[in-house]
């Protein structure tokens, strides 16, 4: 793993290194990335962070700020597929409306939303690169691009590996029915969707042998590995499996109907619910993990912005940004910037406030993307 990070975070730094403020890109590019793959925005600030904040603080980064940058970077991998909260959200979805989306769909769509949260943060740290006048990453610390493409290209192709049959399946549907059939194009979405995982983990397995003893993949090898990150997948998955359980309690017991007619009594009006729901979720997101809020609101939330005219699948493809990329950064309950603080070395109240102004352009651009003015890829 730690190869694998450096061989990604070596080849960014060729790249973006030399512009002002380099290493916070690098820092958001890397962690996003890698984030995405993760599925767990704390664990990858802890596991990129290492390389990323020092890098930053050495050309210039205030501490906190480099802190809240990783942080902000890593949580935004929670709305990115693979992540485990975006299959989550599409579950309650088809539970409401069934058959309204494939999978394969929904994926692209959350890569069109993630697309434009990605280009938030990146304005976002260059304005901020421009108020605390960052440098460029010291020319004796960047790294030559020749090598580092050498070494870090085939990192590149890992997303390829999954976005490209989520995005044929997608895109080809009319054509696999042609040829299939209903019942073949539904086998053949559910056999992309079994097949990609197994195979960019392979892909990435391969790529990253020098990582494992003797630089070799053998069983030992394999056992070892599985031996010390199982402690770290099993909660994972644990987590995402106990929300999707929890949530068909609360469809099974109809209690959507019961909180939506409740947020309805209000009289709320759409535009209303536009801006009071995002600030719902970040206030719940202090205290509650984002597929927490998701099992239990989600279904309710979903049928409440449809009543009121509002597009379901709009707003369920952002239920991910409103609740899983603002889990960790919130205060009190801010895992990935309580992390991310202690390799920094920040003060909280510093950090707190940077991770405020991520966290207020984060919730505007929801809220713009909830009246649907911007367009959305797979959408």
């Amino acid at each position: 793993m730690p190869f694998y990070v450096n061989s990604i975070i070596n080849l960014l730094l060729s790249i973006v290194g030399r512009l002002k403020g380099g290493a916070g890109y690098v820092a958001l590019l890397g962690s996003t990335f890698m984030a995405s793959l993760s599925g767990t925005g704390p664990g990858n600030v802890a596991a990129t962070g290492v390389f990323t904040i020092p890098t930053m603080k050495r050309s210039n980064f205030p501490a906190h700020l480099a802190a809240s940058t990783e942080m902000s970077s890593s949580m935004l991998g929670n709305i990115i597929p693979p992540s485990g909260i975006v299959i989550l959200t599409y579950g309650i979805l088809n539970e409401l409306f069934p058959d309204r989306m494939t999978m394969s769909s929904w994926m692209i769509l959350a890569y069109g939303v993630g697309l434009w949260f990605f280009l938030q943060r990146l304005v976002t740290l260059w304005i901020l690169c421009k108020v605390y006048k960052v440098e460029p990453v010291p020319k004796e610390e960047l790294p030559k691009f020749k090598a580092s493409f050498a070494k870090g290209w085939p990192a590149l192709i890992l997303p390829l590996l999954i976005f490209l049959p989520l995005f044929s399946d997608a895109q080809f549907g009319d054509f696999l029915v042609s040829r299939l059939g209903e019942d073949g194009s539904a086998a053949f979405s559910s056999s992309v969707l079994m097949f990609t995982p197994a195979l960019a983990g392979s892909y990435a397995l391969i790529i990253g042998r020098k990582g494992l003893p003797q630089n070799k993949i053998n069983f030992r090898n394999l056992m070892d590995m599985a031996k010390d990150s199982i402690m770290k997948v099993v909660p994972i998955g644990v987590t995402i499996y106990m929300a999707y359980s929890i949530s068909q309690t609360f469809v099974g017991l109809q209690m959507e109907e019961v909180v939506r007619e409740w947020i309805l009594s209000f009289g709320f009006n759409l535009p209303a619910i536009i801006i009071l729901l995002p600030l719902l979720f970040m206030v719940l997101g202090m205290v509650l993990p984002g597929s927490a809020q998701i099992a239990i609101l989600g279904g309710a939330m979903i049928t409440v912005f449809a009543t009121l005219g509002g597009d379901p699948i709009l707003f369920a493809s952002l239920l991910p940004a409103m609740t899983g990329a603002l889990e960790g950064m919130t205060p009190p309950l801010a895992l990935g910037l309580y992390v991310a603080m202690g390799i920094a070395g920040s003060g909280f109240k510093e950090t707190t406030i940077s991770a405020l102004i991520w966290i207020f352009a984060h919730i505007l651009l929801t809220i713009i993307l909830l009246t649907g003015i911007l367009p959305i890829l797979g959408l």
